[in-house]
């Protein structure tokens, strides 16, 4: 009987610490730098980059520019960048350092484009620009004008680590007839329930890759 439940004991005890497990995505470090400065060419980035779900206690991060130590023993995930040598042509490489030892370095990231804004205050702001393909209907006539970019959001469709940017892209030639309001002789094709909010009689929902899906 003693043996019994102490087999027990074990079988809940394993059962137990595997559920507790956390399973994340095994995910690149996300190094990005993002231009600050309020004029435009000006030596100013924003340097972030992505803390793995391991990365608790005893850890620290090291920054380079140029191969060059920037900055050590950083204990959050960002750094600003706000020295002459800060310009947009420079790389920028991050590496954890675990229990004193510093691990491999990431990929070099070079920031993204600037673009000021030319208010009073001037409000300055990093992008990157996103190909988007051309749309064609079945007759094979170019209808990309009636694709406006909508909603975004990130996920790592194909497993490699890397972030793929998903965009929505909202048919504003055809959408206020997607669901007729007085013409009772029109029917929907087609539809996708997404949400149950509308918004000027478009279907409205929430960017999310997770509960919903996706053209990419």
């Amino acid at each position: 009987m003693r043996k019994y439940c102490f087999l027990l004991f074990l079988a809940a005890l394993t059962f137990t610490s595997a559920h507790a497990q956390r399973f994340t995505d095994k995910l690149s470090r996300g190094l990005v730098a993002v231009p600050t400065g309020s004029t435009d060419n000006s030596k100013s980035n924003f340097v972030s980059w992505r803390r793995f779900a391991e990365e608790y206690y005893g850890v620290t991060y090291n920054l380079y520019r140029d191969s060059v130590l920037i900055a050590s023993g950083l204990t959050k995930s960002s750094y600003d960048d706000n020295t002459a040598l800060a310009t947009p042509s420079v790389k920028y490489q991050v590496a954890a350092v675990v229990n004193g030892v510093e691990q491999e370095k990431c990929d070099t990231i070079r920031p993204w484009k600037q673009y000021v804004y030319k208010l009073v205050e001037r409000c300055p702001t990093g992008y990157i620009d996103i190909p988007l393909k051309k749309v064609y209907d079945r007759n094979g006539n170019d209808v990309t004008d009636h694709y406006e970019p909508n909603d975004a959001e990130v996920a790592d469709l194909d497993g490699d680590g890397d972030m793929e940017i998903i965009v929505k892209r909202l048919n504003t030639n055809d959408a206020a007839n997607v669901y007729p309001i007085s013409n009772t002789t029109e029917f929907v094709m087609w539809m996708l329930t997404m949400s149950i909010g509308i918004r000027e009689k478009i279907p409205f929902c929430g960017a999310s890759t997770a509960d919903q899906i996706w053209s990419v």
